[in-house]
């Protein structure tokens, strides 16, 4: 895990135009630059797994988040499903957030990366 506390800054954006909403969370740790090609590997890695959401990598910055965008055309978005898109977002973040970590600060290598995704 990821020393202790998990940091995770949870954003919620409603788009009313187009019936949908979208949960994001920003890993705290931005991807220094010479280890972005690993991490972008990672996030690869991370996201064939992954059925609801997914990992993007801004190559610019090293920000790490993850996304999850949910439809309710012509529905009333109730409570179960904005709480069930929350808590897929903190359950997939807090499952990964150690292993990006790592590979930021050059403890962990994409191959280990996936070997550990693969024990998974």
């Amino acid at each position: 895990m990821y020393g202790g506390e998990l940091p995770q800054r949870v954003f919620f954006r409603v788009f009313d135009d187009r019936d949908m909403f979208q949960v994001l969370s920003v890993l705290p740790d931005p991807i220094p630059e010479d280890r972005r090609v690993d991490a972008a590997v990672a996030v690869a890695i991370a996201n064939y797994g992954i059925i609801n959401g997914c990992f993007d990598l801004d190559m610019t910055d090293g920000e790490i988040r993850f996304r999850l965008t949910q439809c309710y055309k012509g529905l009333e978005p109730g409570e179960d499903l904005i709480d069930f898109a929350l808590g897929v977002t903190v359950f997939t973040t807090d499952k990964y957030i150690g292993m990006f970590h790592k590979l930021g600060s050059g403890k962990m290598s994409p191959e280990q990366f996936m070997d550990r995704e693969s024990a998974r």
